[in-house]
C-alpha cells in the first residue's frame, strides 16, 4: 500500500474503523479510505464497500431519501483499483453527487418554511407601539376598500410591520385573507373543533401560559409534528384537518389568552426536537410542518422567540446551513439551546421557576393540561361541546 505521508491517515488505512483526535472517522477496504464526521454512516460504508455493487446501488437509494443532511463524506484516496474497486468508487461518486443535491434542495425549501414560520423581515422597529396613525397607513388599501371585517387596527399594524414594502404588504394580508375565508376563521372559537380530541392525543401542541408581559408560551414537541404524516393518513384524516385545528389553537391563543395590540398579543415558542431522525425532517416530517407554518404566516408578527431544545447532533449542521439564507430579524428571534442548564435557565425566565417541566431541568411534575393556559383550553372546548 502507498504512503500518503500521514501517520494518522496510514494508521487509519490499516485497519477498518479509527477516530481520530478530532473526533473523525475512517474506514479503508481494499481500495478506499473515506472520511466521516458520522460513526454509524463510516460502518455502513464499510459494509458496503465489502458487499459489492448490489448493495450499494439498494444503498443509493436509501442515502438518497433518509440522508440528505448526512454528515459529509469524501473518498480521500485510492489505491490499486481493481475492477471492483473501480465500480464501487463510481458509485459512492453517484452518491456524493446525490446527496450534495439533494442538500441543495432541500437546505433552500427548509429555509425558506423557515422563514415564513418564523416571520421573516419583520421590521417592528419601523414604528411605534402605541399604533400611531402614521404607521397604519391611512389610506392605502392592502385588501379592498372597504377593508375586511377581521382587519382591525392591530391586525393592519401587524401586516405593516411584518414586511418591508406595500406590495409584500398586500400580499401578506391577501393570504391572510385567502386562509381566513378558507377555515371560517370567524367562527373558529364558536364550535368544538370536529377532531380535537384526536390532536390533543397526537400533536404535542401545548400552549402553557401567558406571561406578564402578555406572550404566550406554546410548547411544540417536534417529534409528533414530523409524525403527522402517517398518523393522519392512518386516521383518514387530512393535512386541512390538521390546518384547522392549528387555527383554532391559534385563534384561541391570540383571540382569548392574550388578546392585546402589538408589541404584546405574541408568542415564545418552545420548539422540542427530542428524539427527531434526520430523515424525518427532511422527508415526510415537512408536511407537518409546512401545515403550522401555515398557521403562522396567517397570523403574521406574532411570534416574539422561538427557543430549539433537545437538539440532535445532525441539528447543529442543518442550522449552519439554514441560518444564512434567514433574514437577521428571523436569526434573531431564534435561540438554539445546546446546553441542558442554559435552557432550564430560560425556561425559568419564560415560565417562572416553579413551571419548568422535569423533562427539561425543573422540578414541575405536573401533566402539561394542567398547565393554566392549556386547562383553559380544555375548559373551553368543553363548554363548547355542551352547547352542541
Amino acid at each position: 500500500m502507498r504512503s500518503l505521508g500521514s501517520s494518522v491517515v496510514e494508521g487509519a488505512l490499516r485497519s477498518r474503523l479509527v477516530k481520530t483526535d478530532d473526533g473523525e472517522y475512517w474506514v479503508s477496504v481494499e481500495a478506499f479510505a473515506l472520511q466521516f464526521r458520522d460513526e454509524t454512516l463510516c460502518q455502513m460504508a464499510a459494509g458496503l464497500l465489502s458487499s459489492g455493487r448490489t448493495a450499494m446501488r439498494s444503498a443509493l437509494e436509501w442515502l438518497k431519501q433518509g440522508l440528505p443532511f448526512s454528515p459529509e463524506f469524501a473518498i480521500t484516496h485510492i489505491t490499486e483499483c481493481s475492477s471492483r474497486g473501480t465500480e464501487a468508487l463510481g458509485l459512492l461518486e453517484e452518491q456524493i453527487l446525490a446527496y450534495r443535491s439533494v442538500r441543495e434542495r432541500a437546505v433552500a425549501a427548509v429555509a425558506s418554511q423557515l422563514a415564513v414560520a418564523l416571520e421573516g423581515d419583520a421590521a417592528a422597529h419601523a414604528a411605534d407601539q402605541g399604533h400611531p396613525e402614521h404607521a397604519l397607513m391611512p389610506g392605502v388599501v392592502l385588501i379592498s376598500d372597504p377593508e375586511p371585517d377581521w382587519m382591525t387596527p392591530d391586525w393592519r399594524y401587524r401586516i405593516i410591520v411584518a414586511r418591508p414594502t406595500l406590495e409584500e404588504r398586500r400580499k401578506v394580508a391577501q393570504i391572510v385573507h385567502a386562509w381566513r375565508s378558507s377555515f371560517a376563521a370567524h367562527r373558529l372559537l364558536s364550535q368544538p373543533p370536529p377532531h380535537f380530541g384526536w390532536f390533543q392525543q397526537q400533536l404535542g401542541l401545548k400552549p402553557l401560559l401567558v406571561t406578564p408581559q402578555g406572550y404566550v408560551v406554546l410548547l411544540i414537541k417536534m417529534q409528533s409534528v414530523v409524525q403527522m404524516s402517517r398518523s393522519l393518513a392512518a386516521a383518514g384524516l387530512r393535512v386541512s384537518d390538521m390546518v384547522a385545528h392549528c387555527g383554532f389553537i391559534w385563534s384561541f391563543m391570540f383571540e382569548v389568552l392574550a388578546p392585546h395590540k402589538h408589541p404584546a398579543g405574541r408568542l415564545i415558542m418552545i420548539t422540542d426536537m427530542s428524539g427527531i431522525k434526520l430523515g424525518q425532517a427532511v422527508g415526510e416530517g415537512q408536511v407537518g410542518a409546512r401545515a403550522i407554518g401555515d398557521v403562522c404566516f396567517a397570523w403574521p408578527e406574532r411570534l416574539c422567540r422561538c427557543l430549539v431544545l433537545g437538539t440532535p447532533s445532525w441539528f447543529n449542521m442543518l442550522y449552519r446551513m439554514v441560518r444564512p439564507h434567514l433574514s437577521p430579524s428571523t436569526r434573531a428571534k431564534v435561540q438554539v439551546m445546546c446546553d441542558a442548564e442554559e435552557a432550564a435557565a430560560e425556561l425559568a425566565r419564560c415560565l417562572g421557576p416553579e413551571l419548568v417541566p422535569q423533562e427539561f431541568g425543573g422540578p414541575c411534575a405536573l401533566p402539561y393540561d394542567e398547565y393554566p393556559a392549556q386547562k383553559q383550553l380544555l375548559k373551553l372546548v368543553t363548554q363548547l361541546q355542551q352547547q352542541r
